[in-house]
């Protein structure tokens, strides 16, 4: 199918290539706490977003931005791209091939993005990052819920707020209060 079009085929990649490859990138950008991401149009290969790249925008994610809001993000910024090259090739002018850089490829498995397993062994920052990329409220994630264990039923969590003054094993109830459970984290 790839090489039906003879100028070739593009594709808006939601993440900035080669760094965020692979699908869910945007919430994996939130789990790793970058403070910005971008959108790529690149060229499709059969090497999955591993095409030479036809431009590419970076735009800032907020402490305060979900899966959901990262998400819009990435179509705002990525609509005038695909205008753009649209235009190009209206136009008959050349759209760019810059090779991306594969020593900096990280390609994000989509089975790795569906695992809703509370990483409570993680600082308290990145728990509540796991929480933030996962909320795409009022609508229910494309990837995950997050979710714990408590005497042996599966319970999931929709929210994670800081506790301040709390500590303790990682993933261990330390109380129960009127705004919620306190859980240790690492």
């Amino acid at each position: 199918l790839l090489s039906i079009p003879t100028p070739g085929s593009l594709n808006l990649h939601c993440g900035n290539l080669p760094e965020y490859a692979g699908k869910h990138a945007h919430q994996w950008a939130i789990r790793n706490g970058e403070e910005r991401f971008g959108v790529t149009l690149h060229w499709m290969t059969s090497h999955i977003d591993g095409g030479e790249i036809a431009g590419i925008r970076y735009f800032p994610i907020s402490p305060r931005d979900t899966g959901l809001s990262l998400y819009m993000k990435y179509i705002k910024e990525g609509i005038p791209l695909v205008a753009e090259a649209l235009d190009r090739i209206v136009a008959g002018e050349e759209i760019a091939k810059t090779p991306q850089d594969q020593s900096k490829r990280k390609y994000f498995l989509d089975r790795e993005a569906h695992d809703g397993s509370i990483p409570w062994g993680e600082d308290q920052t990145r728990v509540l990052n796991f929480f933030r990329a996962a909320n795409y409220a009022p609508f229910k994630s494309p990837t995950y819920q997050p979710t714990t264990w408590f005497a042996g039923q599966a319970v999931v969590m929709t929210k994670a707020v800081p506790a301040e003054g709390e500590s303790g094993v990682p993933g261990k109830l330390l109380a129960i209060t009127e705004k919620g459970w306190v859980i240790g984290t690492g």
